[in-house]
């Protein structure tokens, strides 16, 4: 490392002299967030779109086989020995898997949009999740969830109708 200055991953960054770094985190100034980000990573694009879709039906269907693999080994409690049960199960190493490769894409998704119009699109992982939870797992679902589902869909449509 220079002596000069610290190494920069932002070519807007302004070089800080090696004198100034702190020695302690009470030393450390706070630094303001960028607010700034570029026009186009505003709006939801057609490709971001398609990646959130993907990011909510991986991670969606990780939670379904998660809740299949614990069905399998009963109350989880934090007692090693029924950790372990639970990770013998496929469906709960599958489960991890799919909502890893979920934050991937979604990753994606916010790298291009803002969070204030991506994170509220999360709830279409709701209406998945309960989907899956009627087929696959064979649970019901009472009226006034349905009732709840569709209040979410509504609001899934304003959050994309204004942006």
């Amino acid at each position: 490392m220079s002596t000069d200055a610290l190494p920069r991953e932002d070519p807007h960054d302004v070089p800080v002299p090696a004198s100034t770094v702190p020695d302690s985190i009470a030393e450390v100034p706070e630094i303001p967030i960028s607010t700034h980000s570029h026009p186009a990573a505003r709006q939801m694009s057609g490709t971001a779109f398609v990646l959130l879709i993907v990011a909510i039906i991986l991670s969606t269907t990780g939670e379904v086989l998660l809740k299949a693999g614990v069905n399998r080994v009963g109350t989880i409690t934090f007692e090693p020995q029924t950790i372990v049960r639970a990770f013998m199960q496929w469906q709960v190493i599958a489960g991890f898997v799919l909502l890893f490769g979920g934050s991937l894409f979604w990753l994606a998704v916010i790298s291009r949009v803002n969070l204030s119009i991506a994170y509220p699109l999360l709830a279409i992982g709701y209406v998945l999740t309960t989907i899956w939870a009627l087929v696959f797992l064979k649970e019901a679902v009472p009226p006034s969830r349905w009732l709840g589902i569709g209040a979410i869909i509504i609001g899934i449509v304003l959050v994309l109708y204004h942006s």
